[in-house]
């Protein structure tokens, strides 16, 4: 993942609700897996009585380990509900995920009814984070009046960035999700876009 890290206790548990829906486009998100290869050609009929169990299947050689796929997540919907997590607040946030650690340098969302309920783990969720590092290669959109990157970290995960608004920390909001979660490209950026960075925030140095 383009985030680094381990975040640290669990310290405030909050669940994102119902309130009022935020329209955002149904573009496709970015950095989804490639089609897994076709299967190779079928072995041929073992000689009689040879044990087809004593030899296991061969993977050809130099193939691609496959990171296994999720089932088909429904597309995250964003509502109209401010939250204050940590040090941050939101404007947006998104419907059915929960905040399970919230210190000032990270703060992480999960989907509710997750099993990977560790707070030091950042595998399949939202993370919220602030550097020090610039905005970065990728794509370049303007949201709001900001111009903001969008990155495919070719591993499942795509991070958007923005720089801080006058009178914020100063520094870069990154904000990494898992692209087979539901989160689309414009919901990652309309829920950037919401971000408020308090002076509490703590900046990871890169």
């Amino acid at each position: 993942m383009y985030v680094l890290g381990r975040a640290r206790a669990l310290t405030t548990l909050a669940v994102l609700g119902a309130g009022t829906a935020v329209v955002v486009g149904g573009s496709e998100p970015a950095g989804t897996d490639a089609a897994p290869p076709s299967a190779p050609p079928a072995a041929p009929p073992s000689a009689p009585g040879a044990d087809a169990s004593a030899a296991p299947e061969r993977q050809p050689r130099g193939q691609r380990q496959q990171r296994p796929q999720r089932p088909a997540a429904e597309e995250v919907r964003l509502v109209a509900q401010p939250m204050a997590a940590g040090p941050y607040t939101f404007g947006t946030t998104p419907e059915g995920w929960e905040v399970q650690n919230n210190e000032p340098f990270a703060v992480t969302i999960g989907r509710i009814g997750e099993t990977n309920r560790d707070p030091a783990s950042f595998v399949g969720k939202l993370v919220i984070m602030l550097d020090d590092l610039p905005l970065g290669g990728g794509e370049r959109v303007t949201v709001d009046g900001r111009e903001m990157v969008v990155r495919d970290n070719g591993d499942g995960y795509v991070t958007v960035s923005v720089a801080t608004r006058p009178g914020e920390p100063q520094g870069t909001v990154r904000v990494q999700f898992p692209a087979d979660l539901g989160w689309t490209r414009d919901a990652a950026l309309t829920f950037l876009s919401s971000v408020v960075v308090g002076p509490d925030a703590e900046v990871v140095h890169g």
